[in-house]
């Protein structure tokens, strides 16, 4: 495991992947994928129940800017890892995602993950950026 320094100080895990799972292998995989928000195709608007019902390695969404993110198939590509993904499940993870990955074109990387969008007027929490929040 190695760690890259931050802005703020602190450092910031970076997980070895496995081979084959680079950033550029993520979107040879996700541009020939044809669904991998699991939702055939559809948008949906989704309640805050549903948002925390898909909360494991195995069935995981996440809510960035006001999307929502199945990130199942992501998780292996991930470069802090599974449990760095898993901290912003069920929660807003946007300020998470922000505090390291500002600059990703998220609604690009993502865009075959896109579940919907939150349903309007739900209110809900937000993921801790440090991990000691």
């Amino acid at each position: 495991m190695s760690s890259l320094k931050v802005e703020s100080g602190k450092q910031r895990i970076k997980v070895a992947l496995k081979p084959q799972h680079s950033l550029l292998d993520w979107i040879k995989f996700s541009r020939a994928a044809n669904d991998l928000s699991g939702t055939g195709g559809r948008l949906l608007e989704v309640s805050l129940e549903e948002l925390q019902s898909h909360n494991s390695k195995e069935d995981c969404w996440l809510l960035i800017k006001g999307h929502v993110y199945n990130v199942t198939a992501f998780m292996d590509y991930h470069p802090g890892g599974v449990d760095e993904l898993l901290r912003g499940v069920g929660m807003d993870s946007t300020d998470l995602f922000n505090s390291v990955h500002r600059w990703v074109n998220i609604e690009s990387m993502l865009a075959k993950c896109l579940v919907g969008r939150l349903k309007p007027g739900t209110v809900v929490e937000k993921a801790p950026v440090n991990s000691s929040s």
